[in-house]
């Protein structure tokens, strides 16, 4: 109860009822979908107008007691760490909301004015994972393949620093939180564009 870190913005909380609303057809877990999203569309993404720097940047307030850090004050992010927008496009999708398809579009050009070709950052490798899944929801709807390019650029790199440094799991393995989500979204991208390479990355997680 002193620790709400998943709720909202963070990691896209709307996103994991929708799945389990999919998953067992039980109307509940639509309701608290369709709050979640609608908050973190309304609320927890940066709204400040075009050509604002901050347009479709992840703000957000957690609980004062959020890991024992926060004050409880608004906090808009320059990284991807907890910015995701598969609940918003899920929104779209389920609800037809409009509104809701317009701001997942301003966090995918956020993300891509920011990052605009790939996202390096092995330590904190949510950041990149994050960053893929926006850029793969932007290409399933859109079609462009610069997305998918900008996606396949950041996989590539990420899978290229494994490979580089004795295969070393760090923070890529699967048994670590961050590389769950990193591993979740290299299989998202795998999905639409197989490569022998990636793969051999998730083989090579799989098997330690």
């Amino acid at each position: 109860p002193d620790n709400v870190s998943w709720d909202g913005q963070y990691y896209d909380a709307p996103h994991f009822f929708f799945k389990e609303f999919l998953r067992t057809g039980d109307v509940r877990w639509f309701d608290v979908f369709e709050a979640h999203s609608r908050n973190m569309m309304d609320v927890l993404t940066g709204h400040f107008g075009a050509g604002n720097a901050n347009t479709g940047a992840c703000r957000y307030n957690p609980a004062r007691d959020h890991v024992k850090l926060d004050e409880g004050n608004l906090y808009l992010s320059s990284e991807t760490n907890h910015h995701k927008n598969q609940g918003l496009f899920e929104r779209y999708y389920l609800c037809g909301d409009e509104r809701s398809l317009e701001v997942a579009l301003e966090t995918v050009t956020w993300a891509a004015t920011n990052y605009p070709n790939d996202y390096r950052s092995p330590g904190q490798i949510r950041g990149p994972a994050h960053y893929c899944h926006m850029m793969m929801e932007a290409y399933k709807f859109l079609k462009q393949p610069a997305y998918l390019t900008k996606v396949a650029n950041t996989v590539n790199y990420h899978v290229d620093y494994f490979n580089n440094n004795t295969k070393n799991l760090g923070v890529f393995s699967q048994f670590d939180w961050m590389g769950s989500l990193f591993n979740e979204a290299v299989v998202d991208y795998y999905e639409v564009q197989p490569t022998v390479k990636v793969a051999t990355f998730l083989k090579d997680l799989s098997d330690r």
